[in-house]
């Protein structure tokens, strides 16, 4: 097991310790080898947050026995579909929350931020992203309230986004849901 350290610009560029000293702010990663496991973000030379790597639970609650207000980036698999979560602490209560997904070709198919109503958290912002050979075609914007579609924007094509109410209307637009099953609505944020 060996373990290194790196220092990270805040564009996430590789720079040395004596020009990261120097930044208003700047990133102290831990690698074991050559995989992250810790990183320590500094402002005006002071730690102002710690997070963690993780891809387990477990590995979430053992850290937070010793350190109840840090961050997580934690990911795993769920059907052949990578989930990245980032997980934010205070005094071992999980006070923010934002998801990715991807698919099997590593796009992002689905951001989702949640917040915090009570006890429960709901998604409070949702996009999913739909790709054609590789490049990104259309992004789905959905209402916070109930995740029902408010606009599908087209990235291809300027001024060509899609209102769902325009949907099956051959006159002005030939999208149809047929093969965009998992688009209709914001949830659930993982293909079923």
């Amino acid at each position: 097991m060996s373990i290194s350290i790196k220092y990270n610009n805040e564009l996430g560029k590789e720079i040395s310790y004596s020009k990261a000293s120097k930044l208003q702010e700047y990133f102290k990663v831990f690698l074991e080898n050559n995989t992250p496991i810790k990183e320590e973000r500094y402002q005006k030379g002071l730690l102002v947050d710690t997070s963690f790597y993780v891809t387990s639970q477990s590995q979430i609650d053992t850290i937070l026995l010793t350190n109840p207000g840090v961050s997580f980036e934690y990911e795993y698999l769920v059907n052949g579909h990578r989930i990245k979560e980032y997980l934010s602490y205070n005094d071992n209560v999980l006070a923010d929350k934002r998801v990715l997904v991807y698919n099997s070709l590593d796009e992002t198919i689905c951001y989702c931020r949640y917040k915090l109503e009570g006890t429960i958290f709901i998604p409070e912002e949702t996009e999913k992203y739909y790709y054609e050979n590789g490049e990104l075609k259309y992004k789905f914007d959905y209402l916070n309230n109930d995740g029902t579609l408010y606009m599908i924007y087209d990235e291809v094509f300027y001024q060509s986004d899609i209102y769902p109410e325009d949907i099956g209307n051959t006159e002005i637009t030939n999208f149809s849901w047929a093969g965009f099953e998992y688009y209709q609505n914001a949830l659930p944020i993982l293909p079923l």
